[in-house]
């Protein structure tokens, strides 16, 4: 196993991996296009495309910081179907 076979992960990774805000399981699939509400700081609200669903986790792809964010499925948002 090589050293390049390991994702680096930051500490805001961890955070948003761990945020849990709602009780119930955000209901989406890969395509939809879904607004993380408030995980952090009051106001402040992450817009992505949803490109994974795990039983615990979505992967969201956010375009403003270019990068794909592991989000916990219980976190407070609103999910646009396309």
């Amino acid at each position: 196993m090589g050293k390049d076979s390991f994702k680096k992960i930051t500490l805001f990774d961890l955070a948003a991996a761990r945020v849990k805000q709602t009780l119930r399981k955000a209901a989406v699939k890969p395509g939809d296009l879904i607004e993380i509400i408030e995980p952090f700081i009051e106001g402040e609200n992450f817009v992505g495309l949803v490109t994974e669903v795990n039983d615990d986790t979505i992967s969201v792809y956010h375009s403003d910081t270019r990068q794909t964010i592991n989000w916990n499925r219980r976190v407070k948002c609103k999910v646009h179907k396309v």
